[in-house]
């Protein structure tokens, strides 16, 4: 078909450092747009939308906007948090417990503060390690090294979720990993 498609990852960097680098940058892309006819994908932070109000022909064209919050977790809407998890527990080269009893769903979730990309490091990281000191499986121990490896290199015993001895509290007190996020969010 021919169907080109030009993703820009991260485009709220090309609004960060400079005061009027919204309205230069928005021009730069649409004027790309033009000379390229190749369509356009912007992913980034809530800040990229910047960009689209910075100009207002470049916000036409991107009327069509949607927008992936972290995964919340409560009664009403951990269902997709733990499908997400059976998909990727599903797709896993090496053995592993189960990733969707009611604790380790816990666990995973605290450990990612409901963000993808966390919980991917920490899989991934797993993953890795199963595999190059030639272990059975994914357990628990594994899944705490990759905490610390890819999340949060100083947690304690009690502040690490993959930890038998973790007290199932969020992550964001003083000097934790997510300290910075809203709790009003969780």
């Amino acid at each position: 078909l021919g169907v080109e498609m030009l993703v820009l990852d991260e485009a709220q960097h090309l609004v960060d450092y400079r005061r009027n680098g919204a309205y230069e940058a928005a021009d730069w892309i649409k004027s790309l747009m033009n000379e390229t006819s190749i369509a356009f994908v912007l992913i980034g932070l809530k800040r990229t939308e910047n960009l689209l109000l910075a100009n207002e022909q470049l916000r036409r064209r991107f009327s069509a906007t949607v927008a992936y919050d972290r995964f919340t977790f409560s009664a009403n809407t951990s269902l997709h948090f733990v499908m997400l998890l059976q998909a990727i527990e599903g797709e896993l080269p090496v053995q592993t417990i189960s990733f969707v009893e009611p604790a380790m769903i816990k666990r995973f979730y605290l450990a990612s503060y409901g963000l993808i990309d966390y919980l991917i490091k920490i899989v991934d990281r797993a993953v890795w390690l199963v595999q190059v000191q030639d272990l059975v499986g994914i357990e628990l121990p594994v899944l705490a090294q990759a905490f610390e490896d890819e999340v949060w290199s100083y947690a304690t015993e009690d502040r690490n979720p993959f930890s038998a001895s973790f007290n199932f509290q969020p992550l964001f007190g003083k000097r934790e990993p997510f300290e910075t996020f809203e709790e009003s969010s969780t």
